[in-house]
């Protein structure tokens, strides 16, 4: 999703948002929560983002996809971050940094200990 254009992003992650409710499918409404998450921080909408990367999170787990848990957790502990509630930060920095060094997902390895490592 192009973030840079936030109308055309919003246009192209509603219709995603629709299809995924046609199609059923855990694992797209969890990509499409995330998405939302993301797009909702980009502009600005912090407490939407915040209630999309959980529901993201939830479905994540409930689908049992540890990386895609993994994702979300970290983007949960920068966006609690950026709202100061850095004991929030730190539990979704630690839960995304264990499961990064189960699944050897470095990326978000190193992106949760720059995220300790603050709060």
């Amino acid at each position: 999703m192009n973030l840079n254009k936030p109308a055309h992003a919003k246009r192209h992650l509603d219709s995603a948002a629709y299809l995924a409710q046609l199609a059923k499918n855990i694992s797209l409404d969890q990509r499409v929560a995330k998405d939302a998450g993301q797009y909702y921080e980009v502009t600005g909408k912090l407490d939407s983002a915040l209630v999309k990367y959980l529901q993201a999170y939830r479905l994540s787990d409930s689908a049992k996809v540890p990386l895609e848990k993994a994702k979300c957790a970290q983007s949960l502990g920068k966006l609690y971050f950026s709202l100061q509630n850095y004991s929030l930060a730190k539990k979704y920095a630690t839960e995304a940094k264990e499961i990064s060094i189960q699944k050897n997902n470095y990326p978000v390895l190193a992106s949760s200990y720059d995220l300790l490592a603050k709060a």
